[in-house]
Formats: C-alpha cells, structure tokens, sequence
C-alpha cells in the first residue's frame, strides 16, 4: 500500500492539492467577445517570459525552468491524444497557448497587473481566455487544472451542440483522474469525484435535481456530478457522441438520450448515486491530487489505496 495511506499528513497534504489543482475557472470563458488578440498584443504578452516552447499542441511561455517546461508540454500533448482517444474527436485550430506562472501569487499578480483581473475567488489556480486562445496557471497547480483549462477550448470547438450546463461540467469531470504512461502514451482512469466539490455541495447533495441541473441552473460542481454519474453509467461516451452529432433520439435532452429513459425513469439512479456519495463523503474528501505516475506497478499499487476510497 502507497505511503499516503499510513501517513495522516500526507493525506492532508493531497486533500489541499486537490483544492488547488480544481480551483475555480470562470474567469475568461465563456468570452463575450471573440475577436483573436492582434499580433502585437500578444507578442507584448509573451516578451514577459523568458521560455518558450512549441510543441505538437501547444506553444509554453513561462519563466519556468525550460527542463520543467518541456515536461509540461510533453504530458500537455499526451491529454490531447487521451482527450480525442477517450472523449471526443479533437477539433482544434491548434496551437493552444498556455503561460505557466512560478507559483499562485505570482499568477495571481500577473492576472491583475496584465489581464485586468481584480477580484479572485479565495482559491485560484487558472483561467482559460478564448481571445487568447489561452490558458493561464502556475507551476505547482497540479494536472487537474491543465486539463480542466486544457479542455475549454477543445469543448467549445468540438462540440458546437453542448447544453449549457456541460460547457463547465466536461472540463470540471475532467479534474479528477490517475493514470500511467505506457509506450508513450497515457492511460487514464477516470470518474472521480473532485473532493472540495463534493465538499461545497455537502448540505444539499442528496437533494440535487437532475432535471434543475440540466436547465441549466445548476453550479459547476452540480454539473461535474452529472458527467460523474453517466461515466458511473457506462453512459459518458455515449453522451458525447450524442453531443458531437447533435443526436437526442427523441428525447428532450441528450443526457436522456444516453441513458435511453426519460428524466422519470432516471432519477431513482441519480438519487442511489447521490447516496453513496452523501454515505461516503469523508473517505471521498481523503480522494488524492490527479496523477500521472512512470510505471503501471507504482499506478496498481497506487491505485490500491484509492479504491478502497472510491470505485
């Protein structure tokens, strides 16, 4: 069994960089105005930093170390391949941009002193900016906020048909995962709740409505539960594939579409998933950071501890 599991302040530890990793993301997106930044605006961007580095998906800008950049990047371009592999088929006008601050406070002052940003949630790890065609985070935020960030723009442009409430939901599904690498390519598990979202939803998660969520008037955190509960279905690819086609079957949504049974029939699944969660929040809120480890032993063996928290 993995360290954390006999070490009590190492799980603190991972709990606190599973808030930092997921964050809060509604910064720049969706972006009123969509016209691109002219040339000059972004060059005068990228003159603040030292490195950078393009790369099959992407091109990096940072201060970072370009050792510790070109890691960012290999893995970056690794999601998108595990995004169009697991997903959706990827279309993108690529490359996406990505500035990668030193630390949180730094990101955070470059987020007022540059973008105009004032006011900041308490927890902040990063913004995706559509004119852009950027994201913004810091070295140490962790992968859930690269591919939360990572997959705005790929929803946005993959996914013309998206309802409402997946435009935040997908990326936020997306915060939660483990996985390996394996002849150059990741494989990753997915279907895991982030724990400071359970966390924000404690005192009514038993009481959230699918058919409230899907209007639309649901949070993001609601909404990430969703995309949860269709994975936990069998249900996720279906419902993207539905998305990416704009196919309903002829039901009113495309989450009925996926299940292939009206709201009615599907609640008493939704309640029992709503249960479990609500019965098993505090081994859920112990729910480890994302990750991406070498080798499939040290991911098994990781892996053994964090099912005997959730599966």
């Amino acid at each position: 069994m993995p360290k954390i599991s006999k070490n009590a302040h190492l799980v603190r530890k991972a709990v606190l960089l599973s808030i930092l990793a997921a964050s809060i993301y509604a910064y720049f997106h969706p972006d009123t105005v969509l016209v691109p930044v002219a040339a000059h605006e972004r060059q005068k961007l990228d003159r603040l930093f030292q490195n950078h580095l393009s790369t099959k998906y992407f091109v990096f800008h940072s201060n970072l170390p370009r050792e510790k950049l070109a890691d960012f990047g290999r893995t970056s371009d690794q999601f998108i391949d595990v995004f169009n592999r697991d997903f959706f088929p990827v279309r993108y006008k690529f490359p996406l941009h990505a500035y990668i601050l030193p630390d949180a406070p730094e990101l955070r002052k470059f987020m007022q002193e540059e973008m105009g940003v004032n006011t900041f949630p308490e927890i902040f790890a990063g913004a995706y900016h559509a004119r852009y065609r950027a994201f913004f985070t810091h070295g140490n935020a962790g992968w859930g906020t690269f591919t939360h960030e990572i997959l705005h723009p790929l929803v946005d442009s993959s996914l013309p048909h998206v309802p409402s409430w997946a435009v935040e939901g997908i990326p936020a599904f997306a915060e939660r995962f483990y996985g390996y690498e394996k002849n150059g390519e990741l494989r990753v598990r997915w279907g895991y709740p982030s724990p400071w979202r359970v966390q924000e939803l404690s005192g009514r998660l038993a009481r959230l409505s699918l058919e409230e969520i899907l209007d639309g008037s649901g949070s993001v955190s609601e909404a990430s539960l969703v995309c949860i509960f269709l994975f936990k279905q069998g249900k996720w690819k279906s419902f993207l594939d539905l998305v990416r086609k704009n196919e309903k079957s002829g039901y009113p949504s495309f989450l009925e579409a996926a299940l292939g049974m009206p709201l009615g029939e599907a609640e008493p699944r939704w309640r029992e998933f709503l249960d479990n969660l609500e019965s098993r929040k505090q081994d859920l809120y112990r729910l480890p950071a994302a990750r991406i480890f070498p080798t499939e032993e040290e991911y098994n063996e990781f892996m053994a501890y964090v099912n005997g928290i959730f599966n």
